[in-house]
C-alpha cells in the first residue's frame, strides 16, 4: 500500500527525494525505478519502527521517574520556573513570577484579559512565556487557567497526535506562586463573565441570553435578529 501511495504521488507530478537512501523519484522515472521505490519504502518502515521504539523507551523512562516521585521528572516546566542545577527541584524566575501575580491581581479586580493585556504591554511587564515577544490576551487567559501556578504538575502524553492527561496531577511539584483561594476567586469571576453570551442592543434585549441550549449538542442557542 505504501508503494502504491508513493507511486500515486509521483504520478501526480510531485518529485519525491528520500534523504536516507538519497533517491529521486519523478513521473518519468517512476516505472524504471520501481525496485528502488520499494527499497525506499522498506527503509521508511524501518525508520518508523525505530522512532516508535525510541518513543516507548522515553515514555518508560519518564514513567519510572514519576513512579519514584522524584523532585524533577523531566525538563518541562512553566515558563516562570527553572530546574535547579542539582535537580533537587524547581525554582522561580522572580521577574516572570511577579508578572503572573500581577495578572491574577488585576483579574481579581474584574479586569478582563484584553484590559490586562493592554496594561501589561503599556507598563512593559516581563513576559513569562519563552515563545512570546509581547503580551496577548490569549496567553493571559492561559495563565488564569493554568493550575501550575498552584504548584501542580499534570503529566501528559501524546495519543493519536493529541495531548491527553496521564494520571492524576501531582501537587506541590513546582513552587506555588498563587494561593488556591485567589485562583478559585478569579476562576469564579471568569465563569460569571462567560455565562452571558448573546446579542444585545439599545432597542433589543434577549431575555434568554445564555440560558437556552440545544437539546442535541448542548451548544448555546443564539438569535440572529
Amino acid at each position: 500500500m505504501a508503494v502504491n501511495l508513493l507511486s500515486d504521488i509521483v504520478r501526480a507530478g510531485i518529485t519525491i527525494i528520500t534523504l536516507r537512501d538519497r533517491k529521486t523519484y519523478t513521473e518519468e522515472s517512476r516505472n524504471a525505478s520501481l525496485a528502488d521505490l520499494m527499497m525506499s519504502v522498506v527503509l521508511m518502515m524501518a525508520a518508523h519502527e525505530e522512532v516508535k521504539h525510541r518513543a516507548a523507551r522515553v515514555r518508560d523512562y519518564y514513567q519510572a521517574r514519576r513512579d519514584q516521585n522524584l523532585p524533577v521528572v523531566g525538563a518541562t516546566a512553566p515558563d516562570w520556573q527553572r530546574k535547579m542545577a542539582n535537580e533537587a527541584g524547581w525554582e522561580l524566575i522572580t521577574d516572570k513570577a511577579e508578572s503572573v501575580r500581577k495578572v491574577f491581581d488585576l483579574a481579581l479586580t474584574g479586569l478582563g484579559s484584553i484590559a490586562i493585556t493592554r496594561q501589561a504591554n503599556a507598563e512593559k511587564w516581563i513576559v513569562p512565556s519563552r515563545r512570546e515577544a509581547g503580551w496577548h490576551h490569549s496567553n493571559v487567559l492561559k495563565l488564569l487557567k493554568n493550575r501550575a501556578v498552584l504548584g501542580e504538575y499534570q503529566p501528559m502524553t501524546i495519543t493519536n497526535g493529541k495531548l491527553v492527561l496521564l494520571g492524576d496531577p501531582r501537587p506541590d511539584y513546582f513552587p506555588k506562586i498563587i494561593d488556591e483561594d485567589l485562583f478559585l476567586r478569579v476562576r469564579a469571576i471568569i465563569s460569571r463573565r462567560q455565562f452571558g453570551t448573546g446579542k444585545r442592543g439599545i432597542t433589543y434585549c434577549n431575555i434568554f441570553r445564555g440560558l437556552l441550549r440545544c437539546g442535541c449538542c448542548g451548544a448555546t442557542l443564539t438569535c440572529n435578529r
